[in-house]
């Protein structure tokens, strides 16, 4: 075109001219018109008229729907028709003539699509809930009455069953690729109205013999299943326990009970009164029933008879009234009795019944527990505790009841026995088997003289190989020995015993020291009285201040040190050497038990200034040293040191306020 314009701005052709070439030229490149745009949303009318009549049918859409395509004609395209079959809708293939000035391309034309909103309103009083897809599509093909057959891909279908309390819906939509059909259409249904409770359970019936043993949610459940298998529609609208109340009063003899079923308030099925089943009274329970296997006790009351007949069965709810009750108490030897009759009250139970009341027994413990303990000795006997029961509780004992008591007494032995724990004589009494009349059980025992157990214990250490000998005095536990000797257990420690030294005999040729030990009974035990006497042999520490100076003068050697005489001061040191380790042996051997410093003393004389250490010794009781006064020296670092046991003014003053056994040691320098 442009080349065209170029020539025609060069020449000298007239307007006319120019015009008519610029008009041919728009035409048939600038204006031609795209089929698909014409036809976008055109379907043909019926594809089973003639190509001359599907011919004018296009002509005259395009030329009604485009005033630019007034003077289109036949000339400017072709068509091709695809007839129909029961699979394919058919179809319409226009193509434009390339000498077209008006139109080009190509586009299918399908027939025009059926409205299935007014087909299936025309039907909609043959589709319900149940209508299947099959049915839906017979009905739209039928109303088509054409060749291609709508199928399940042209439409998908959507339902809701109407229920009681509950719409229901029928929905059937056009695929959007269907060729055959358009549109959608839907219908609702109203819900069913609720059911009457009392009609849908009138023939409904419970077994009276298992009704009482149902708990009511069992009886709900099976209501449930009475309803859904004989009402479909309850059925379908899901009946269940929460659309009903049972409540349930059972029967008991005499009493008629009932089940109550209820709609629930709530609920959307059913509605209406209560249904309500009566239960027929049991009937009366006999009192031996209830109280067959009672066994009522002395102190059995009328409470405790009405209790026991309501864990029968039936009678939970017995009334007080229902029963007259008389009991006869029992007394020891003679059997009481409870008797129970029904009243004409009672809708519950009938007849009458006894239950018998064992004899009492005596409680052996209660009838002898006071028997006074100074009074039972190895010969007491059963008699003695027979009168006592008479006198103290006037519970007179015959003979043949006596036969029923076992009367035991065990002596103390008089020797040593591994399997004695107690030397005691034991008394028992407990009922024979089969006793009628006692219960419980007596024990007591006769207070041992301690004189016993010591000469036991003397016996025991006499028939020793080698005799038992005492280290010392004050290390010996001499009750644990006595217990552990005669295996009291814990009879020997000090709730029942005291041990006491009540003489001492001097030392013999032996070695040996010989105590009389005192043992007594303390008035708090309950198993022991009296004293006995026993003796000990206790080995001496007899020494010599001959021996004592030479340990201590020994011990100075050994640590010099440690000690001297050449300074008053100094004697602190002395003190300190003889309570230390180092003088744990010195110590042992003399039997010391301290030493400590008690005075110093300092004189002018011509000589000189005279200082008097005094270093007190003191010795464990019983260990003496010497028979007569003594006074020696010790000569320790050129010193002489005094060993005195001189009653000299000092000592008597120290022995006054301590009161103890022990010497003095005189130490002097200058």
């Amino acid at each position: 075109m442009k080349k065209i314009l170029t020539l025609l701005s060069a020449s000298s052709f007239t307007v006319t001219g120019i015009s008519a070439i610029f008009s041919y030229n728009s035409v048939s490149t600038a204006t031609k018109i795209d089929l698909s745009e014409i036809f976008d949303n055109y379907y043909v009318s019926n594809i089973n008229l003639s190509k001359t009549d599907i011919e004018n049918e296009l002509i005259n859409y395009m030329k009604n729907s485009n005033s630019n395509l007034l003077e289109v004609s036949k000339s400017d395209f072709s068509i091709k028709i695809i007839k129909p079959d029961v699979s394919f809708v058919g179809k319409v293939l226009i193509t434009a003539n390339p000498n077209s000035f008006i139109l080009k391309g190509t586009h299918e034309i399908y027939p025009k699509k059926a409205n299935i909103n007014q087909i299936l309103t025309l039907n909609a009083n043959e589709i319900n809930y149940l209508t299947t897809q099959e049915e839906i599509l017979d009905i739209i093909n039928n109303e088509l009455n054409q060749v291609y057959k709508v199928n399940s891909k042209d439409l998908s279908i959507s339902k809701k069953q109407e229920l009681i309390g509950s719409d229901g819906f029928y929905s059937v939509v056009a695929s959007a690729r269907s060729n055959a059909i358009e549109g959608y259409w839907n219908n609702s249904f109203d819900a069913l109205p609720k059911k009457d409770l009392n009609d849908v359970l009138k023939d409904y019936i419970l077994n009276p013999e298992d009704i009482n043993v149902k708990p009511e949610e069992q009886i709900a459940k099976e209501v449930v299943n009475y309803v859904n298998a004989n009402n479909k529609d309850l059925k379908n609208a899901s009946f269940s326990v929460d659309d009903i109340m049972v409540s349930k009063i059972k029967s008991t003899p005499g009493i008629d009970g009932r089940v109550e079923i209820a709609p629930n308030e709530e609920s959307n099925l059913v509605f209406g009164n209560s249904k309500i089943i009566k239960i027929p009274a049991l009937e009366k329970i006999p009192l031996s029933r209830a109280l067959i296997s009672f066994v009522p006790l002395e102190q059995t009351t009328e409470e405790d008879v009405i209790n026991e007949i309501r864990k029968t069965k039936g009678l939970e709810d017995l009334k007080a009234e229902e029963v007259n009750i008389t009991i006869t108490s029992p007394s020891a030897g003679t059997k009481g009795s409870i008797k129970t009759v029904a009243t004409d009250k009672s809708r519950r139970v009938i007849g009458a019944h006894t239950n018998e009341i064992a004899q009492l027994k005596w409680n052996i413990n209660e009838l002898f527990k006071d028997y006074p303990q100074e009074k039972i000795t190895e010969q007491t006997e059963l008699k003695d505790f027979i009168n006592f029961a008479y006198q103290e509780h006037n519970v007179k004992i015959d003979s043949k009841t006596q036969n029923e008591l076992e009367f035991t007494k065990t002596l103390k032995p008089n020797s040593l026995s591994k399997n004695s724990s107690e030397y005691l004589t034991t008394i028992n009494i407990t009922p024979k088997k089969g006793s009628n009349n006692f219960v419980g059980k007596y024990d007591c025992f006769v207070e041992t003289e301690v004189s016993h157990l010591t000469k036991i214990y003397s016996d025991s250490i006499a028939q020793l190989s080698s005799p038992k000998i005492v280290e010392d005095i004050y290390e010996y536990n001499f009750l644990s020995e006595f217990n552990k000797t005669l295996n009291l257990q814990d009879d020997a420690l000090d709730s029942n015993f005291t041990a006491t030294y009540v003489e001492r005999k001097d030392w013999n040729d032996n070695g040996y020291t010989i105590f009389t030990v005192k043992i007594e009974a303390k008035n708090s035990s309950k198993k022991y009285k009296g004293f006995g006497v026993i003796t000990l042999k206790v080995k001496n520490y007899e020494t010599t201040y001959e021996a004592l100076k030479g340990d201590i003068k020994s011990l100075f050697d050994k640590y010099p040190q440690s000690a001297s005489f050449n300074q008053a001061d100094n004697v602190n040191k002395i003190v300190n050497l003889l309570n230390s380790d180092k003088a744990s042996d010195l110590r042992k051997r003399h039997s010391i038990l301290r030493v400590e410093t008690v005075g110093l003393e300092r004189t002018r004389t011509l000589a000189g200034w005279y200082h008097f250490n005094y270093i007190r010794v003191e010795m464990k009781q019983f260990n003496h040293y010497i028979k007569s006064e003594y006074t020696g020296q010790i000569n320790i670092n050129g010193k002489n040191t005094k060993i005195s046991n001189k009653s000299d003014m000092f000592w008597n003053e120290y022995r006054e306020s301590r009161d103890t056994n022990g010497f003095l040691i005189n130490m002097r320098h200058y």
